[in-house]
């Protein structure tokens, strides 16, 4: 919300967004489509329980596990005002589940990183595998769900040629 305020305000010129947007003035071209999915450490119980992904034609993720048999093992959960955390929250009350978690207030990238070093899992983008070289990532299948990425520029004013270039740059590294 602060970055569409900011769009709208002219106070930035360029803003990387979750779709959909509160403001209807603000037109965004999609970046990305990411898959939420889980992420353990390549030695984690949970891994035995893993399959193939056949589940979800759309996803790139190798295995999937299905989220009522991650139940037996500790989650690291990313904060309640996050996208990840209220995903991983809205996917445990779509299956009636409650996951043990003793860290329900990290960061992402911290509950990844705990979750890469064995201690727990975590929910995490897809995109994100680069970053976790040791890491497995786990599809949820059709209980998991996707976020749209999308690029924006403050509706009508100026936008320079540099915050143009770095729009156009991350379409060309990420598409």
């Amino acid at each position: 919300m602060t970055l569409e305020e900011q769009l709208l305000e002219g106070e930035i010129d360029l803003a990387l967004l979750v779709t959909p947007l509160a403001s209807t003035r603000i037109h965004t071209k999609l970046l990305i489509e990411d898959e939420i999915c889980l992420i353990a450490s390549p030695d984690h119980p949970v891994l035995e329980r893993a399959k193939k992904n056949t589940s979800r034609k759309d996803s790139e993720i190798p295995y999937s596990i299905d989220i009522e048999d991650t139940m037996d093992y500790e989650y690291l959960l990313c904060e309640h005002n996050s996208i990840l955390g209220r995903e991983a929250r809205r996917i445990f009350m779509s299956k009636g589940l409650s996951p043990t978690s003793y860290n329900e207030n990290l960061t992402a990238l911290m509950a990844a990183t705990m979750a890469e070093a064995g201690l727990g899992l975590a929910f995490t983008y897809y995109s994100a595998r680069r970053y976790f070289k040791d890491a497995v990532m786990l599809s949820l299948g059709e209980a998991g769900t996707s976020i749209q990425l999308a690029m924006a520029m403050p509706p009508g004013k100026y936008h320079s040629r540099a915050a143009k270039a770095l729009r156009d740059a991350f379409f060309q590294v990420l598409k």
